[in-house]
């Protein structure tokens, strides 16, 4: 017994130790947002950097990105040399910091940025240049704040100065107290731009200039407003996932009110210092302004991503419904509704959209407000020829729901033309009344060349056109409950219905469907969901199938080239003969000129060698005239052959494409099994999120 309460005492013990550690580090870690002064326009939180940082290397897209010859794409001047020395420096530094210890101390962890509001004067900038003054510099990113969460064992001073090499260079440290906390500036060379830092119990905070810096002491002495405090970071976090690996949140109505404040010093600075016209400035802030009134009433736009099984990015924006433009008030007050459509929506689809925010009146109207009389008139023609109304019979007919699927990517040789990619693809949009649906499709059906039959399948009546190209394609359509339903081929339509009657041939089966929680009861306004090996394999073959036709141009072009290089080759020829010709004739001309001078000198007749002259000269003209002609025949080919070539030296370029570029990015989303996307607006917020797997 005495035993058991040892051992008891000793686990007790050893847990109370670790259990006092764990709170005692947990006491000593800074919360980022409880340092960090309120007020920020933007604001962004990473956590894990190290972790997720190595995710990101490591990922199969990343690699095939990264696995892109930029070397042969700069060669074929695709990208610019510069591109490609970024592109490398790029490449060089992710690897150091995913695998620099160094580096790992103080970036490895948590990472904060804010961004607060600058009171930029325009009239120091008496040209464009000066925005590369450093004391400007320094004035606009005085609203900068960067946050690390850092080791214990980091020595930032210790690691700037090996960073930099301190004993080489003209870098400087200043040291000053404030409020019992050291200060450290970092002066760079050649600039004189300061840069501030100072280390809160785990957080190293740093910006440029002092003011920033100096805030963040002040939220931490208890004398200013944390930011944790912002009604705008509250409202935020709310909606961030929990956890998250980045989080944040742009303060729109902030932003736009700063942009407002700043429209008339910076119309003024186009105009006086870059030179402007009058006109195009009162355009531009014109522009801005329509823009901001459009975009009034948006408050606030947050963000968080979570990077686990699914990975999951979920954007939220905030708005005031009350002050919303018109257009606004359509894309962000439609409610969630159930999505009924995926009952009907076949299990091997590989892409699927949905929305019930097809709001027909109001697109309506905005097209109303912009078609000319010219357009109207045709409307109006087009509603007598088939004795339908717009207004009347269209617009009451259909509800807010509205999507498609994309079921397969089907190739089918036609005559004359070859092979070509028919996409089986069936489009669906609510009915309000079914009656005025069927009316409406009656007369827009009515066609002397294709008559429309009938096929009842499992109680649903199935309309289709039976086209001379085949069976592969039968346009149709039916009604599955309370959706019109259009489709490439009247087999689409069965599945549909096959679906319809048994969920299990739905896409509300599908595991990543599930996953994604993308059916249900749950109410949306938007769904999408993407097979993405099948969506990439499908692409694949369109692309393959694209660049074998162009090819086959190519050949022919080829082709095209060696006979006008034939061509070419015969008229150098025989511009070459002519002048031979040419020469001789002149020649002859000369001997024949000296004989009846010679003649005449002598009283002899020379009557025949005149005629035998004038015909030479005759001759002479007409050969001039054939050799004139040739050399415009030979540009004629030389510019022939240069279009040839140039159209050979774009199928270079283009293989480059497929090669370096295309087929890599395909590669790497095929390493993305199924992609999702949902949305819902409920009181005053817009949610979306984007899911991967």
């Amino acid at each position: 017994m005495k035993k058991i309460l040892v051992i008891l005492f000793v686990i007790v013990f050893i847990f109370g130790i670790f259990a006092g550690i764990y709170f005692y580090s947990q006491r000593q870690k800074m919360v980022m947002e409880e340092i960090l002064p309120e007020g920020a326009l933007i604001y962004a939180r990473t956590s894990d950097v190290q972790e997720n940082l190595q995710k990101i290397t490591s990922s199969p897209f990343w690699q095939s990105i990264m696995g892109i010859n930029y070397e042969r794409l700069a060669e074929k001047k695709i990208i610019t040399k510069a591109q490609k020395i970024f592109i490398q420096k790029l490449k060089n530094n992710l690897m150091d910091a995913a695998q620099n210890k160094e580096i790992q101390k103080f970036f490895g962890q948590e990472l904060a940025v804010a961004v607060y509001p600058v009171e930029f004067d325009f009239d120091k900038l008496k040209n464009i240049t000066d925005f590369l003054n450093p004391d400007l510099i320094e004035e606009m990113f005085s609203g900068l704040i960067l946050s690390v969460r850092i080791r214990p064992e980091a020595q930032f001073a210790e690691f700037v100065s090996r960073a930099f090499d301190l004993s080489a260079t003209d870098v400087s440290f200043k040291t000053e107290d404030y409020k019992g906390h050291v200060m450290r500036t970092l002066i760079i060379p050649e600039t004189e731009i300061k840069i501030n830092f100072t280390r809160i119990k785990d957080v190293l905070i740093f910006g440029v200039g002092q003011h920033t810096v100096r805030k963040v002491v002040d939220v931490f002495k208890g004398d200013e407003s944390s930011l944790m405090e912002a009604p705008v970071f509250k409202q935020a976090q709310k909606k961030f996932m929990d956890p998250s690996d980045l989080e944040g949140y742009v303060d729109m109505a902030g932003v736009f009110s700063m942009i407002k404040k700043q429209i008339t010093r910076l119309s003024v600075f186009m105009r006086e210092k870059m030179d402007m016209k009058t006109s195009e400035t009162v355009k531009k802030e014109e522009q801005l302004r329509q823009f901001l009134k459009k975009v009034e009433g948006v408050n606030v736009f947050s963000f968080s991503t979570q990077w686990e099984e699914v990975f999951q990015q979920k954007y939220d924006v905030f708005f005031d419904e009350e002050k919303l433009d018109g257009q606004m008030t359509n894309l962000y007050s439609c409610p969630g509704v159930e999505n009924k459509t995926s009952r009907f929506i076949p299990e091997d689809v590989f892409v699927y959209q949905w929305s019930n925010c097809f709001k027909l009146d109001d697109y309506w109207k905005q097209i109303n407000t912009q078609m000319d009389e010219l357009s109207a008139d045709q409307i109006k023609g087009i509603e007598s020829m088939l004795e339908i109304s717009v207004v009347g019979d269209i617009l009451p007919a259909f509800g807010e729901e509205i999507g498609g699927y994309l079921q397969d990517v089907q190739f089918k040789d036609f005559p004359m033309i070859g092979e070509f990619p028919i996409p089986e693809l069936v489009f669906f949009i609510k009915v309000k009344n079914r009656e005025n649906v069927e009316k409406l499709l009656t007369k827009l059906t009515k066609n002397p060349f294709i008559t429309l039959r009938e096929e009842v399948y499992k109680d649903v009546s199935l309309h289709y056109a039976s086209l001379p190209v085949g069976d592969d394609i039968q346009p149709g359509y039916c009604f599955l409950g309370k959706y019109l339903l259009i489709s490439t081929n009247r087999a689409l339509l069965k599945d549909s219905i096959e679906a319809y009657n048994n969920s299990v041939l739905s896409i509300v089966e599908n595991d990543d469907f599930k996953l994604f929680a993308l059916g249900g009861t749950k109410k949306y306004r938007s769904v999408q969901f993407v097979k993405m090996e099948k969506f990439i394999q499908n692409l694949r073959d369109v692309v393959e199938w694209a660049t074998r036709r162009i090819s086959q141009k190519d050949k022919n072009k080829l082709a095209f080239k060696t006979g006008s290089e034939r061509r070419l080759a015969d008229i150098k020829q025989n511009i070459k003969e002519s002048k031979s010709i040419l020469k001789a004739t002149q020649e002859k001309i000369r001997s024949i000129e000296d004989e009846i001078s010679e003649s005449e000198s002598k009283n002899l007749d020379f009557k025949e060698k005149k005629q035998a002259l004038i015909k030479l000269k005759k001759n002479i003209h007409l050969k001039q005239q054939e050799i004139l002609g040739a050399y415009a025949s030979e540009q004629e080919q030389k510019e022939i052959i240069q279009g040839y070539r140039i159209n050979m030296r774009d199928a270079e370029l283009r293989q480059v494409y497929l090669n370096e570029i295309i087929y890599p990015v395909l590669n790497g989303f095929e390493s993305i099994k199924a992609f999702g996307a949902k949305s819902t607006v409920e009181e005053g917020v817009m949610e979306s999120r984007l899911l991967l797997r």
